[in-house]
């Protein structure tokens, strides 16, 4: 079902160009009249003034709706999209004048002007994020002596960004008990040859190996290796960041966390995401299928209504599934969300951070190299404290993609347990 946006337009209102124009006539009439003393000129001023006078007598000043539809359109990166907007006026003698207009790096072209009130569109962007389509609209009424104007945002469009199609590994973990395509250590039902040993009573017929069982004169069957599944909690830094080379960090971390969310669903797994700092802190619970791609990726963008907000520095209890894999993507610069990372650790979670950050934050010209080589030793000191407490830190370069740089998580296989 397509969703119709309605919004209520406030506009304000001054006097239209024919206002003026009679107030004009009407001024330099009764002005020759005055001074020059003709006062048949008066009578032709008369009907001038009843005009504006007319103004206090006629209806109220109508009330415009701009409507949208669809309301909020999703699209991915250089794709595009198509949506109608027009405006509607409470009484019917009103004449609405729309037009629409598009924020920067958005392109917006009209398809098919209907009328002045009614506009479809097809907009497209190039970069992801969130772009407001504006609705200006002008009013003429009371008989043409006033003017309306307001602006109001008639829809919102929802560009989502492409990912590269590299699967991303997950770190190696005691996974959990449930069916999946992980290839663990542990013997059960699966495909991957494990070991053979002697039959007992209890074992299915179809697991015996008859050609060693001929050999050795006795039953014996073949054991597998179990195939399992993982919960996938992506986090993502939203804290504010210093201008420079910090905040051009934000495009790789959205890219980034989208990333492991597509991968951890096309293997099967179950993924959700998190999203401290800023305003509104949300989160999405974990989930399979590819309707959760797009669910996290409105998460992300604060577009849609099916994710839950939190309050706090902490990531909520309820968001991460017990024994969940949390990838946190960030710049590292904010202690609050470094200290949800060692909460997180402390709950029992294996934890990997990604450092998103190139270099230095300093967007100085001409720097001194020692400051850099000092940042870069107060960052490796950052990467052994917290392996410390048990969250693994990774650094994306730049000439590396995120599966190359995923491949240097630790093996975390060991039973991990949380502290009481």
């Amino acid at each position: 079902m397509i969703e119709t946006r309605r919004t209520e337009v406030e506009l304000r209102w001054r006097p239209s160009p024919l206002t003026r124009a009679v107030v004009t006539c009407a001024a330099a009439a009764l002005a020759v009249a005055l001074i020059g003393g003709y006062w048949q000129l008066v009578a032709f001023t008369a009907p001038l003034v009843g005009v504006l006078v007319s103004i206090g007598w006629q209806r109220e000043v109508p009330r415009v709706h701009v409507h949208a539809e669809p309301g909020s359109q999703r699209c991915f990166e250089s794709e595009g999209t198509r949506l109608s907007v027009w405006a509607v006026a409470e009484t019917s003698d009103v004449a609405v004048d729309l037009k629409l207009e598009a924020i920067d790096r958005m392109r917006l072209e009209a398809v098919k002007p209907v009328s002045p009130q009614r506009h479809t569109v097809a907009v497209a962007a190039d970069k992801w994020g969130r772009y407001p389509i504006v609705a200006r609209v002008n009013v003429v009424a009371r008989g043409g002596l006033l003017l309306g104007t307001g602006v109001a945002e008639a829809a919102a469009v929802f560009v989502f960004p492409l990912v590269a199609p590299q699967s991303t590994a997950i770190p190696r973990t005691e996974l959990l008990d449930r069916l999946g395509t992980h290839l663990t250590r542990h013997i059960g039902r699966g495909v991957e040859y494990a070991d053979i040993r002697t039959y007992v009573p209890g074992d299915q017929l179809r697991t015996v190996n008859w050609p060693v069982s001929a050999r050795r004169g006795r039953l014996h069957v073949t054991q597998r290796l179990t195939d399992r599944s993982a919960d996938v909690v992506v986090l993502i830094d939203g804290y504010p960041q210093p201008a420079g080379p910090a905040t051009a960090s934000t495009e790789r971390t959205v890219r980034g966390a989208a990333q492991v969310v597509q991968t951890a669903l096309r293997n099967g797994d179950r993924a959700g995401i998190v999203a401290l700092g800023g305003r509104r802190p949300r989160w999405l619970g974990a989930d399979i299928g590819q309707r959760q791609f797009y669910r996290v990726l409105d998460t992300v963008l604060a577009a849609g209504d099916e994710f839950e907000t939190t309050t706090g520095t902490l990531a909520p209890r309820a968001a991460i599934p017990p024994g969940a894999i949390v990838v946190a993507f960030s710049t590292l610069l904010d202690t609050e969300f470094a200290l949800s990372l060692i909460d997180l650790r402390r709950r029992g979670h294996v934890v990997v951070a990604v450092d998103v950050l190139q270099g230095s934050p300093f967007a100085a010209a001409q720097q001194d190299p020692l400051v850099d080589r000092m940042w870069t030793l107060q960052r490796s000191a950052m990467y052994r404290d917290m392996g410390t407490v048990g969250v693994d830190v990774v650094a994306w370069q730049a000439d590396r993609t995120l599966d190359q740089s995923m491949h240097l998580v630790p093996d975390r296989r060991r039973p991990v347990t949380g502290r009481r």
